[in-house]
C-alpha cells in the first residue's frame, strides 16, 4: 500500500509540473502571437506609406515636368547565373 501511495504522490507532482509547464508555454505562445500581430500591423502601415510615397511625382532636374520614381523591378536586369560568370 505504501508503494502505491508513493507512486500516486509522484504522479501528482509530475501532473502539477506538467500543468505549470503547459501554462508557461501557452503564455509564451500568446505573447508571441501578440508581438507578431503588432509587427504585421507595423509592416502593413509601412507598406502603405511607401506605396503612397512611390506614387508621388517629383520635379524634373531640367524642366517643369513631373516624374515618377523609377520602378526597381524594371531597372534590374536579370542575368542567368552561367552568363554572369567570367568563364561564361
Amino acid at each position: 500500500m505504501a508503494q502505491v501511495v508513493g507512486h500516486a504522490r509522484a504522479a501528482r507532482i509530475e501532473a502539477e509540473r506538467l500543468r505549470a509547464a503547459s501554462l508557461g508555454a501557452r503564455l509564451l505562445v500568446r505573447r508571441q502571437l501578440e508581438l507578431s500581430r503588432i509587427r504585421l500591423a507595423e509592416t502593413c502601415s509601412t507598406y502603405v506609406l511607401l506605396s503612397e510615397l512611390r506614387s508621388r511625382s517629383f520635379p524634373g532636374a531640367w524642366s517643369d515636368l513631373r516624374w515618377l520614381p523609377p520602378d526597381d523591378l524594371i531597372d534590374v536586369v536579370l542575368v542567368p547565373p552561367d552568363a554572369a560568370s567570367p568563364a561564361g
